[in-house]
């Protein structure tokens, strides 16, 4: 995970084949930006020739090549909260918004518009052989309990009066979640918040990290946002936002690149956050409403949690 106080760019010239253009290039320190203005120019010749394997890559190989490095992280570094052996900060995203980096608590992202519940969970008759296969099932086991469809709807109908669910989808969810902890991920266990457009997952049980397999193959599992999946695996971390999306407390984004490119950017960019300081705390981002499967919390991660829980907390406030 490469965050850090200063981050100045540059352009690099940059041969590719036949073609020829100019990259943008980004360098960070702790320090100052002119020791990272030095470091760039030292890693001038690596990073260009990382870049150009990179691009040459087939596409479907893409993703494999995220896993061998770590892209920057190139957000205003607001404050480090890191505990024991977690690497953790808040940083001020593109639009504006504050957000939670963790390197190894694993923070899950569903949206409710790109979960689509595939017969392999809500199966018709003919296709039930394909449900218990995914969750491996046996199915003499399975239906010698005559699981129906109307037994699945049975207890969707348990999951919305026990975990006071509010709309169908969310109720689906939680019930794929279930099936998931009971039949393939026994060991974890996960607090639940709501947020404006879907949920959001903490697993309390284990460190993780971003680049595994494994966790790739819970996000999928889990139905996770795909860009999310994708932020993860570039940048090496867990991201959960802290605060409201600028235009859910009417706000325009924030306008300004950072790292900026003068100092009339820069104060333009410190009048919009205190503007912002003013309205985001019209509303809050998320709600925890359930935990689900092992209930226990490894010790590293109570204080992040906590921090989480409270960082932007009011009670009444409607989700944004």
């Amino acid at each position: 995970m490469k965050v850090f106080k200063y981050w100045i760019k540059e352009n690099f010239e940059i041969n590719l084949g036949n073609k020829k253009f100019k990259k943008l290039f980004y360098s960070g320190s702790n320090i100052s930006e002119q020791d990272a203005r030095e470091k760039i120019q030292i890693e001038k010749p690596q990073l260009i020739q990382s870049f150009i394997e990179f691009a040459q890559k087939k596409r479907e190989k893409r993703i494999s090549g995220f896993r061998e490095y770590d892209s920057n992280i190139v957000e205003p570094l607001i404050k480090d909260v890191s505990d024991g052996s977690l690497k953790a900060y808040i940083t001020r995203n593109h639009y504006g918004s504050e957000v939670l980096c963790v390197d190894k608590m694993m923070f899950l992202d569903i949206d409710y518009a790109n979960v689509y519940f595939k017969e392999e969970f809500f199966p018709k008759h003919k296709r039930m052989n394909l449900f218990l296969k995914f969750f491996g099932i046996k199915t003499q086991s399975f239906l010698s309990q005559q699981k129906t469809i109307e037994a699945i709807n049975n207890e969707l109908n348990v999951i919305t009066q026990e975990y006071k669910t509010i709309h169908e989808t969310e109720t689906k969810i939680i019930y794929v979640l279930n099936l998931l902890l009971k039949n393939k991920y026994k060991n974890l266990g996960f607090k639940i918040y709501r947020t404006r457009m879907g949920l959001r997952l903490i697993e309390t049980t284990q460190l993780w990290n971003p680049k595994s397999e494994e966790v790739w193959a819970i996000m999928k599992d889990f139905m996770c946002d795909n860009v999310y999946m994708l932020f993860c695996l570039r940048q090496n971390c867990f991201r959960a936002r802290l605060t409201p999306k600028p235009w859910r407390v009417k706000m325009e984004a924030v306008n300004v690149a950072y790292p900026f490119n003068s100092d009339e950017d820069k104060v333009k960019y410190e009048d919009w956050i205190e503007e912002y300081n003013k309205k985001k705390y019209l509303k809050n981002v998320s709600e925890l409403f359930c935990s689900i499967g092992n209930q226990h919390i490894n010790d590293e991660f109570k204080q992040l949690i906590e921090l989480h829980n409270n960082y932007h907390l009011f009670k009444d406030k409607p989700l944004g």
